[in-house]
């Protein structure tokens, strides 16, 4: 569902489909390493 709208934006707007597309991404890059940064030591322990 949330694709298939992205996909329609993005071809009303390429650009902001492709920024909005690398932000998404950026952004779960970053928190997949918080995410990892706080586990770490738990399991260290």
């Amino acid at each position: 569902m949330g694709l298939k709208r992205g996909d329609k934006y993005r071809q009303t707007k390429p650009g902001l489909g492709t920024q909005a597309l690398f932000l998404k991404s950026v952004i779960y890059l970053i928190s997949n390493i918080l995410f990892f940064r706080t586990l770490l030591p738990a399991f260290k322990m």
